[in-house]
């Protein structure tokens, strides 16, 4: 086998897509900031030349689009220029922002886990908790982290722990999803040998489905760990913070200095591509360590939860076998909706117990009433923000993320290149890029697809491409004797091997695309959207119109994960987890 050279196989291909990046972005620059010219020219009343236009657009000092040089000379200013300890350095910001990631990130996995862990195990949390677990992720973060910030505040609690806590709601979720696949994924002949060896449910535990949900785990950590920075990001903007590179992204948006927004949207990418890399780089040590000899590790210790009174009846439920099939599908449909119905009658005697004012908790009553009075209106943003926005940018998302995988598959070269990349962009923070697509787009859905695009894309590519890597090389060394071509192993074998991957990824998107259409929407839309009612609500105390909003988003980001999740057990009917009637 040929030695790998650093210089052929890494650095070249690298810096062949990164020149071609950059020779793009100055087109762009002079493309995009070209109309400010001419506008001054035509009001001097005076002609001006391409060659001028040229030298302006390289120098504006509030350009459209920034050319390279300027952001790259804002990034040198802030880092190399600056002691790290001032608050001009984006290296404090950036380590400010890093902290609350890490902790958040930390939270989240472990979290993550221990959900998987139950709902793999325990019917009754598998049909009541991972519907709802599901739907908290259409809520949108930036909805419900001024909330966070405020009632954390109010029992003194601040500082680094409530923006670790926003980063902890965004990343649990794709470890949930990946940890429940892969810990299903074992097959049913490997589950009965473990039978006949008679072992215990923990030894199964550990010498079968957590080695086998390797894979699943690590291709989620790397989109946890980016989505983590996005939301210790977020976190910052409720809290006022001067410090961070949300507080960056908010000083720049407010003051129009795009140079800055692009200079801390660099940072936190690279920041991102960083964590993204270790992540990577622990997976391929875990990976090979399993190679070696099995993986004996320590048991985790459990956490006791406390399960209401509703929880013995979701139990009982869960077990009873009725006589009709109609009745036990309607008990499969109940036990979910009496876990939803428990935390409604919960909710609603908490804040009329307490006497909790409206403008900070309304009780469920309040938001029904207000929603079923204001049908029209959340029809119309439905329209404009789900069916325009979110499936338009979810259906682009996703298959440029698969088209790119399939090309990075396919060209050594091209894993090599853009692949990193791919790893860089993955968490350009919304609340950054939302406005310049904004600027790019317009105010209209276009520029929210664009937003949904870019958030879709790198968990679908990393899915994908772990996915085409998961036919063992036995599978493989089986396609190449019978003479098959690349494209026939591609569709025969390969591709069906990364259909739980891509679903996953799909499955993950379903709730990502429709966050990141409702928050592109703050930073302007027309006088329709989820986001701008959102947005304009808050402004007027409005919080049951705000959580009307939000239980839309909640009901259609769960019938989009349902749907999703149907088509994969069509498509993925033989997989394990679909094979044991659970996905």
């Amino acid at each position: 086998m040929r030695e790998e050279s650093l210089l052929k196989d890494k650095l070249l291909p690298v810096s062949t897509v990164v020149l071609l990046l950059i020779a793009g972005w100055y087109v762009a620059s002079v493309f995009l900031n070209a109309p400010f010219e001419r506008d001054t020219a035509a009001r001097a009343g005076t002609e001006i030349g391409f060659s001028e236009i040229l030298r302006n657009t390289m120098a504006q000092e509030r350009p459209v689009l920034p050319a390279p040089h300027q952001v790259i000379a804002e990034i040198w200013d802030t880092t190399a220029n600056k002691a790290i300890t001032s608050k001009r350095s984006l290296v404090y910001h950036a380590w400010i922002t890093l902290s609350a990631t890490l902790l958040g990130f930390g939270i989240g996995t472990v979290l993550g886990v221990l959900l998987a862990v139950g709902i793999v195990h325990n019917r009754a949390m598998d049909r009541s908790l991972m519907p709802w677990v599901i739907a908290s992720q259409t809520i949108p973060i930036l909805a419900i982290a001024p909330m966070i910030i405020v009632v954390l505040n109010a029992i003194g609690i601040s500082g680094l722990l409530p923006k670790a806590l926003i980063s902890t709601y965004l990343s649990f979720f794709p470890v949930v999803v990946g940890m429940v696949k892969g810990l299903r994924s074992p097959e049913t002949i490997q589950l009965d040998l473990m039978h006949t060896y008679n072992a215990s449910p923990a030894q199964t535990f550990w010498k079968l489905r957590w080695p086998s949900s390797m894979p699943y785990l690590f291709t989620s950590l790397k989109v946890a760990v980016a989505i983590s920075l996005v939301g210790a990001i977020v976190g910052e903007l409720p809290t006022g913070a001067v410090a961070g590179l949300g507080a960056r992204l908010l000083a720049g948006s407010y003051y129009g200095q795009t140079v800055q927004i692009w200079a801390a949207l660099f940072m936190a990418a690279a920041l991102a591509a960083v964590l993204v890399m270790i992540v990577g780089l622990a997976h391929t040590a875990v990976l090979k360590r399993m190679g070696g000899k099995t993986m004996n590790l320590a048991a985790l210790a459990g956490a006791i939860l406390f399960w209401l009174a509703a929880w013995a009846f979701n139990e009982w439920l869960v077990r009873k076998q009725f006589a009709s099939d109609a009745a036990n599908n309607a008990a499969r449909v109940a036990v979910p909706l009496l876990f939803g119905i428990t935390i409604l009658v919960l909710w609603e005697g908490i804040v009329r117990g307490f006497a909790v004012p409206s403008v900070l908790l309304p009780a469920p009553s309040m938001i029904w009433q207000r929603l079923i009075n204001s049908l029209p209106t959340l029809a119309a943003d439905f329209r404009q923000t789900f069916l325009k926005s979110v499936l338009t940018g979810y259906a682009l998302g996703c298959g440029l993320g698969f088209v790119v995988a399939i090309l990075i598959d396919r060209s050594p070269f091209l894993q090599k290149g853009l692949l990193p990349l791919g790893n860089f962009v993955s968490a350009l923070p919304v609340i950054g890029v939302a406005p310049i697509m904004v600027m790019w787009f317009g105010f209209d859905w276009q520029s929210k697809v664009a937003v949904v695009v870019i958030m879709t894309f790198f968990p679908m590519l990393v899915n994908t491409v772990s996915g085409l890597a998961a036919a063992s090389h036995m599978e493989r060394d089986l396609m190449r004797t019978y003479a098959a071509s690349w494209w026939q192993t591609l569709v025969k074998l390969r591709l069906p091997a990364a259909w739980p991957f891509i679903f996953n990824a799909l499955k993950i998107n379903s709730t990502l695309a429709l966050i990141g259409a409702i928050v592109a929407e703050f930073f302007g839309t027309p006088i329709v959207g989820m986001g701008f009612r959102i947005s304009t609500e808050v402004g007027r105390m409005n919080v049951d119109m705000v959580w009307a909003e939000i239980a839309v988003a909640a009901v259609a980001g769960s019938v989009f994960y349902g749907v999703v999740a149907l088509i994969e057990r069509a498509v993925t009917f033989w997989h394990p987890s679909i094979r044991s009637g659970r996905t």
